[in-house]
């Protein structure tokens, strides 16, 4: 279905997170993102697909406008924070992301992964 926009950024996230086919991944977040501008969860697909690609200033910026949408909406996801440390560390601003990893850590507190990247992240 073309109007599917969930169908798009479902596709398009599963390729970026196994980075792979990055550049169908980018095509399919856009046609979401045509469908839905303001959807948290597609700009946060589209930072994260531009954080595989190795494009930190890019990924920022889908990923604040995404943080924006989703607090619009008042429901915080922890992976939104995870993905924004991501970047940040990816961008060498290291006290950022454990700013970020530990917000992510608040809004899901029994996620372990996350506290392991939380802590080695403190430790460098």
């Amino acid at each position: 279905d073309e109007k599917d926009a969930d169908a798009y950024n479902y596709i398009a996230y599963e390729y970026a997170d196994k980075g792979e086919n990055l550049e169908e991944a980018l095509a399919l977040a856009k046609k979401a993102l045509a469908l839905d501008q303001v959807n948290a969860a597609y700009l946060d697909t589209l930072a994260w697909i531009f954080f595989k690609k190795g494009m930190p200033d890019e990924a920022l910026d889908y990923m604040q406008r995404s943080l924006k949408a989703m607090q619009a909406g008042k429901a915080e996801e922890s992976i939104f924070y995870e993905h924004l440390g991501a970047i940040y560390a990816q961008k060498g601003l290291r006290e950022s992301a454990v700013d970020s990893l530990r917000k992510a850590v608040l809004l899901a507190p029994d996620n372990q992964s996350l506290k392991e990247k939380l802590k080695k992240l403190e430790n460098k």
